[in-house]
């Protein structure tokens, strides 16, 4: 056992994994021994092995909650997330209440959308800590996902109040007014964000954007943008707001020059788009130029 931890720390899985079988061998019911060699064959890739081991474990310790976190990361690695998340449930509805197990369906569930399930797990977590600022803004992003807006606008409303200094109750908010076509409430929110992190990439590069589409005031969208870009090397996102803000100021060379670093790093099922913006600027600054 401890060579196959050693052995872990080191990083030499295949040789942990060894050292974990030859204790499997001796004493097939040590618990420990599967776990470390379900996690080594996890590390290795070898995803089918690591949930057979994981399972048998299961079996073993049927009220250790280890095996259940381990399995669902396994399976949602494995991409099999559906899965996952009943392989938390099960282990919940088992009596395995413990916060780490709700945590994790709980972020199970907003990644695969779901906002009403998401919502009643973080209401649980809530039960025992109901001012826990990360459970408060889950449920928040919960009920907006499950279609509550409003009412989750009404949550962002009151953590701003009470934890104003935290930049999640100004940007999560933002978005959703976006999505809502609020774009005034949600230019404010960017803004507040801005006056706790100067140089916050989201904020800066929405923030961007929302002045862009409304088009009255261009040249700070572009300061934001190029602040923007300041922040993150290579970013779809950012550099598609920067080359828009060059292209309405009419800097047709360095909207080019972006458009050509995005070349340059997106994969090829998303350069079209851009290829056809890139033609698009430079059609327009041929036209400037003959004029």
């Amino acid at each position: 056992m401890l060579r196959g931890r050693a052995m872990v720390q080191r990083g030499k899985l295949a040789e942990a994994a060894t050292s974990f079988e030859s204790v499997i061998a001796a004493e097939p019911k040590n618990a420990d021994a599967r776990f470390g060699l379900a996690l080594a064959q996890a590390r290795q890739g070898r995803t089918g092995d690591a949930l057979e081991q994981l399972e048998a474990g299961k079996g073993l310790e049927s009220n250790d909650r280890r095996w259940a976190l381990a399995l669902a990361a396994v399976q949602f690695r494995a991409g099999k997330p559906d899965a996952a998340k009943k392989t938390l449930e099960a282990a919940i509805e088992s009596g395995g209440q413990s916060e780490t197990l709700l945590e994790r369906l709980a972020d199970l569930q907003l990644q695969l959308k779901d906002g009403a399930g998401a919502k009643k797990t973080f209401e649980k977590l809530l039960v025992n800590q109901p001012k826990r600022l990360e459970f408060q803004i889950g449920r928040a992003g919960a009920m907006a996902l499950a279609g509550e807006r409003e009412a989750a606008l009404k949550v962002y409303t009151e953590l701003q109040r009470t934890n104003e200094s935290d930049l999640r109750v100004w940007l999560q908010p933002a978005s959703l007014l976006g999505e809502m076509g609020r774009d005034q409430q949600a230019r404010h929110a960017y803004e507040e964000a801005l006056r706790r992190d100067r140089e916050n990439t989201y904020a800066l590069n929405n923030l961007a954007w929302l002045l862009l589409k409304d088009g009255t005031d261009v040249q700070r969208a572009l300061d934001l943008a190029q602040r923007a870009k300041r922040t993150v090397r290579q970013s779809p996102e950012v550099d598609g707001t920067l080359a828009e803000a060059y292209t309405r100021l009419s800097m047709l060379r360095s909207a080019e020059a972006v458009y050509e670093e995005m070349l340059s790093y997106l994969p090829g099922a998303e350069k079209l788009r851009v290829e056809k913006l890139l033609a698009g600027v430079r059609k327009k600054s041929r036209k400037e130029k003959s004029s």
